[in-house]
């Protein structure tokens, strides 16, 4: 295999550079840092710009209404601040999309819900340690950061399989993070 270094646009502005390797057929891969967010991503000549891997610095989004979540914003840490909680809605599932969830704020009203996109598709599979206590997330549907027993601080993460949501968390209160189908 061949290797060269390459600047070449990817998708819409991104600018991506690093070490591409290639056969004699002409296929190419290559894991590179985009210029513009120093994440790294996988490059394929032929799918183009595929998927984001870690490195840099985390996008970081802080909805402040209900919210779906899409594949491109995989990667993302999601402060959960406001005054009341609301539902985000996780994109289709697809190998490989990642999420942490975050506590930023006291909220008194209402809970804080992380859904699959589907209804009925209860795929969210794992465990958060609530309080020192293991609290098992076995085909649920829904997330939940409790209002009023909730930490700043507290936090879950979701990475997708192809198939489920993959979940682990720390809450420091009892009940604060629950799983429902």
């Amino acid at each position: 295999m061949a290797t060269q270094y390459i600047e070449r646009q990817a998708t819409g502005s991104a600018r991506i550079s690093g070490n591409l390797k290639g056969d004699s057929a002409g296929n190419v891969a290559a894991f590179l840092v985009d210029a513009d967010d120093e994440r790294v991503k996988y490059w394929d000549r032929t799918a183009g710009l595929t998927r984001v891997l870690e490195g840099g610095v985390a996008r970081t989004i802080t909805p402040t209404a209900a919210v779906v979540l899409t594949a491109e914003q995989s990667g993302s840490v999601v402060f959960l601040n406001a005054s009341a909680g609301f539902q985000i809605t996780l994109p289709a599932k697809a190998a490989g999309l990642r999420f942490k969830f975050v506590t930023a704020a006291a909220f008194a009203t209402t809970p804080f819900t992380i859904v699959v996109p589907a209804a009925n598709d209860n795929t969210i599979q794992g465990y958060a340690n609530v309080a020192n206590v293991s609290t098992p997330a076995v085909n649920e549907g829904s997330i939940n950061f409790v209002e009023s027993a909730e930490v700043i601080g507290d936090w879950v993460e979701v990475i997708n399989d192809g198939t489920n949501w993959i979940v682990s968390g720390e809450a420091q209160t009892a009940a604060a993070i629950t799983f429902t189908t």
